[in-house]
Formats: structure tokens, C-alpha cells, sequence
């Protein structure tokens, strides 16, 4: 097995790393300025707050597929020890 480094641990999927997130970013700085320049509206108030949603959902997409990962991780090594260490 190769060793993991930071170098080759990273996966970059550019569907989403350059598209999706500059997208959804782009979407909100839109949405900040067309509600700055319409006026204080509340359509462009609800504009904002369903780009800050998308934002949000996507960063929370991210980070529960991490920390699922991280639980098998766990696991794995759990399992590892298990094997390797005595009952005790």
C-alpha cells in the first residue's frame, strides 16, 4: 500500500470544485448586490436568503460526507486493533 501524504490524499472532482462552488458563490454575491441596488426589496431579501441556503448546502454536503468518512475510518482501525491487541 502507498503511502498517504498530503500530496496524495486530495481528490479534486471538477464538477464540483470548479463549477459548482464558484457558481453557488456567484450566486450569492449576486444576490448581496441586486438587493443593494433594487433597494431594500423583500424579493431580493428572499433572493439572498435562498443563495445563502444553496451556500450552506453545499458546505454542509461536504462536511457530512467527511465525517462519515471519518467514522469508517475509525472503524477500520478499530477493527485493526482488535485483531492485533489481546482481549485485554
Amino acid at each position: 500500500m502507498a503511502e498517504q501524504n498530503l500530496a496524495n490524499h486530495v481528490r479534486w472532482v471538477p464538477g464540483f470544485h470548479y463549477f459548482v462552488m464558484p457558481v453557488i458563490a456567484l450566486n450569492f454575491g449576486w444576490s448581496i448586490y441586486r438587493w443593494k441596488v433594487a433597494g431594500f426589496s423583500l424579493d431580493a431579501f428572499i433572493s439572498v436568503l435562498t443563495a445563502a441556503a444553496l451556500l450552506m448546502l453545499m458546505a454542509y454536503a461536504r462536511l457530512f460526507a467527511l465525517k462519515a468518512q471519518d467514522r469508517v475510518i475509525r472503524l477500520e482501525e478499530r477493527m485493526r486493533l482488535e485483531q492485533l491487541l489481546s482481549a485485554d
